[in-house]
């Protein structure tokens, strides 16, 4: 973990990274996660509402060039999250859109998957994300 401020930057055994305010984090104590598990020196578990954590975002109306830094942080604070799928609205349009969301997700560590919305949760006009 490194500090920028009132900002943590995090680093997940697997390498992903992720950015959040200090005082969304809170430290894990050995028992709190149960006796299946226990954590790793200086673990942190993040402290967000569950409401305010989101399986959803809608990117319709944005311009291509300006999702990336969105998308990362949607998929990051999803995975620290403990979110399985997530979902990516673009809409259909003409495609730029899904293909900036597509790029941006090209490699990520911590996607299994990336795939169309079933057609009865937008079909082609939504990405649908496995989180790994």
């Amino acid at each position: 973990a490194s500090l920028k401020g009132d900002r943590v930057v995090l680093e997940t055994p697997q390498g992903r990274r992720l950015e959040t305010r200090a005082g969304e984090l809170e430290p894990i104590h050995r028992g709190a996660l149960g006796s299946a598990e226990s954590p790793r020196r200086g673990s942190v578990r993040f402290r967000g509402d569950a409401e305010d954590i989101q399986s959803e975002i809608n990117l319709i109306g944005r311009a291509s060039d300006d999702v990336d830094t969105e998308i990362h942080r949607f998929v990051e604070t999803s995975i620290a999250a403990g979110q399985k799928f997530i979902r990516v609205v673009h809409g259909h349009g003409t495609g730029r859109l899904k293909a900036a969301v597509r790029e941006a997700l090209k490699g990520h560590p911590g996607i299994a998957k990336v795939e169309d919305a079933p057609q009865s949760q937008g079909g082609a006009g939504a990405t649908v994300i496995t989180l790994r």
